[in-house]
């Protein structure tokens, strides 16, 4: 028995996309100051 293929949904293709190595980069550097943990806000 052979079974089909699952349905392609196209519905929001739009909005979906993949980025290029230099946009994650870009991304990943604007995120980078948040992204640090300052040990002083875990001390009491």
């Amino acid at each position: 028995m052979t079974t089909a293929p699952p349905p392609s949904n196209t519905d929001f293709d739009e909005f979906a996309g993949a980025w290029t190595t230099a946009e994650a980069a870009e991304f990943d550097a604007a995120l980078e100051q948040m992204r640090r943990i300052d040990p002083a806000d875990w001390t009491p």
